[in-house]
């Protein structure tokens, strides 16, 4: 029997198989178990669907949640110099930093319970259905802290990343782009503001793009957006009165893929936040501590059901704060 098998005959029995005992199979914390690995495969596909950011994030897989770190590249200057023959060679300034990663947080599923004629009986795969709904209540969890985990105790999200990494200026990349108060905007060839439209104009949909540092314009680089702001985009208009963008046209701006992420914030008055322009791949690292599962066999035995409760450990860290930017609005 193979590890997955093990694994999906203890969700559909209780039976614990010597293979769950195995190297890397064995009982967490709270009595669950490690799930096998093509369970674990499949929850991370799914989860993916619930999170537009964190799928982008760079993930890598560790076999607990000790804490550790992990390296970062942040050069001041390129640090490479021409040399001349026979020439010595000067030290590289590059130095490399490293990012720490706490003890993981833990995110729980809640208790999924399913009637033991259900489990028994069912013509369908019952450990996809749990893995579905358990996919589904931590992804979305996960998604919001995404974007706004502040790092303590939880997952470092992007805009608080951004935030930390300050306004933007000439010659630098990400952080945030300041708005100017007031500015103004045409929606559907009425003048009002970015703020009230929730919507940076042309000029600071541009000035997104140069906050960014080219080297970071690889396939990976995209624009997030939550529907709101890319219905609101879609209204945006010219001098002339024309759409920048066709809504029913290809989901591109200034040359790179737009992304509908609704767990983005909308824009708010002197706060950072709202859409997303740049590299997450190269920006975030999603660690994966691993997910665990416990069978809930005597807690619901009276109603002859079986609960089962799962939970997942990630966490979310700056890997390079200059591959992505956000934007903060003006008071007005």
């Amino acid at each position: 029997m193979t590890r997955d098998e093990a694994f999906t005959a203890y969700l559909r029995t209780g039976v614990i198989a010597p293979e769950l005992r195995a190297a890397g199979e064995g009982t967490g914390s709270a009595g669950g178990f490690v799930v096998a690995p093509g369970f674990h495969a499949s929850l991370a596909v799914q989860l993916a669907q619930y999170g537009t950011l964190f799928r982008d994030f760079s993930r890598f897989e560790t076999s607990n949640g000790n804490p550790m770190f992990a390296p970062t590249a942040n050069f001041a200057t390129v640090g490479v110099v021409q040399v001349e023959d026979s020439g010595p060679v000067a030290a590289n300034d590059r130095v490399y930093g490293q990012v720490a990663f706490p003890l993981t947080p833990t995110i729980a599923s809640g208790i999924h319970q399913v009637s033991v004629q259900v489990y028994a009986d069912s013509g369908l795969p019952v450990e996809d259905v749990i893995s579905g709904y358990a996919a589904e209540s931590i992804g979305r969890k996960m998604s919001a802290l995404s974007v706004s985990g502040n790092g303590i105790g939880q997952p470092f999200g992007v805009v608080p990343i951004a935030n930390a990494q300050g306004a933007w200026s000439a010659g630098n990349s990400g952080g945030y782009v300041a708005l100017s108060a007031a500015a103004a905007i045409e929606i559907n060839g009425a003048s009002t503001t970015e703020l009230l439209a929730g919507v940076p104009n042309s000029a600071s949909l541009l000035k997104m793009v140069t906050a960014i540092d080219p080297a970071y314009y690889d396939e990976n680089c995209k624009w997030y957006f939550n529907g709101a702001q890319y219905s609101a985009l879609c209204s945006i208009t010219d001098t002339a009165g024309q759409p920048i963008m066709r809504p029913n046209g290809p989901r591109v701006l200034h040359g790179f893929p737009i992304v509908i992420a609704n767990e983005l914030p909308n824009l708010a008055a002197s706060t950072t936040g709202g859409p997303v322009f740049g590299n997450l791949t190269k920006g975030v690292y999603y660690r994966d501590a691993g997910f665990e599962v416990k069978r809930l066999n005597q807690r619901y035995a009276d109603v002859l059901q079986v609960g089962f409760l799962g939970w997942h450990r990630p966490d979310f860290q700056a890997r390079d704060a200059r591959a992505f930017v956000t934007l903060r609005p003006a008071s007005t």
